[in-house]
């Protein structure tokens, strides 16, 4: 019913032109149509399968709360008192509830969590251990298989991030000993990543679409042509217009930051950083499909961070505590 009504009262319009689409692969999922084999479907097995099977439906319930661990945790890392953690820590969550959606969050929050996850172990130098590289190739693998296109979101950031720290702390070199030692750096990454494809392909095997998945990757650059022209990407929208102001404010200052005062980059600028890659990231679908309220979340993290710098240069002209903390609260009110 929930679906039949999105299908009538958003059908003509701007923000919901493709509810039938969901609404089609809602009905499929139900009755049984194997996925890549019988329909086309860009979203993965966890949410295809996500309202009829026990175990995906476990795991869509356990994807949000997931995401807010992660981000407590990295904000934990950031954050040096508690009331600025728990302050915004709780702000997130508002921010997720009321303006961008739980639904939503938790779609594009789990690419952004680990992506922020990634950052902080290769800025903490963790990168180096076996055991945490064979992590980030399993959590990329198992992504990429269960929601296809947050996995691919999730490998183009790492791999910006890990050539950004290459470069950050002067290792890469152009040269044949380098890119040997760069694909045995990275070995067990790659182990990692394939024990993570286990679960698609087992699916693949087990019901015939294996070849019909590769047929898939061919046949999904035509989704712009076929169904999703002509929609743009509306700049002037409030949403795009906040994400937007966040991106260039944070850029801004990360150049004046660490290039005229050439500060040394902090695990907060590694985030900053990421964020805003992933920004851009996002933005190159939002051109084809307008997503400028979904990742609103993203600019309003970035927010927080810059904000909490901000308030720690107050802190060094002695401004009182008390004040530091209730700005630091009344601009989040405001945002």
């Amino acid at each position: 019913i929930p679906h039949l009504i999105d299908l009538c009262t958003g059908y003509l319009s701007y923000v919901g032109y493709d509810v039938q689409e969901f609404l089609l692969w809602n009905y499929a999922s139900v009755k049984n149509v194997i996925l890549y084999r019988d329909i086309f479907y860009p979203y993965g097995l966890l949410r295809y399968y996500g309202n009829d099977n026990l175990l995906f439906i476990l795991l869509n319930y356990i994807i949000t709360p997931l995401i807010f661990t992660v981000f407590f945790f990295l904000f934990k890392k950031i954050f040096k008192t508690r009331f600025f953690l728990y302050i915004s820590s709780f702000s997130l969550f508002v921010f997720a509830f009321m303006v961008t959606g739980l639904e939503i969050f938790s779609r594009y929050g789990i690419f952004i969590s680990f992506s922020l996850l990634f950052s902080y172990l290769l800025y903490s130098k963790k990168i180096n251990l076996k055991l945490t590289k064979l992590f980030i190739g399993l959590i990329i693998g198992l992504l990429f298989s269960l929601v296809n296109d947050q996995g691919t979101y999730l490998i183009f950031s790492y791999i910006f991030l890990y050539f950004f720290n290459e470069v950050i702390n002067k290792k890469i070199k152009f040269a044949l000993k380098y890119c040997r030692n760069l694909l045995l750096d990275n070995i067990f990454q790659g182990i990692g990543f394939s024990l993570g494809l286990i679960p698609l392909l087992t699916y693949l095997v087990i019901n015939n679409s294996f070849i019909k998945y590769f047929k898939y990757f061919r046949d999904v650059q035509n989704i712009v042509i076929v169904g999703k022209t002509p929609f743009f990407s509306f700049i002037t929208s409030p949403a795009n217009l906040f994400t937007i102001l966040i991106l260039f404010f944070a850029i801004f200052f990360l150049l004046i930051k660490n290039l005229y005062f050439r500060k040394k980059l902090s695990l907060s600028s590694y985030f900053q950083i990421t964020l805003i890659f992933d920004i851009l990231l996002l933005e190159q679908k939002s051109i084809n499909r307008s997503i400028d309220r979904q990742i609103t979340f993203i600019a309003f993290i970035l927010c927080m961070l810059l904000l909490y710098e901000f308030t720690q240069l107050l802190s060094k002209y002695k401004i009182r505590d008390a004040s530091i903390k209730y700005l630091y609260s009344f601009i989040l009110i405001i945002v």
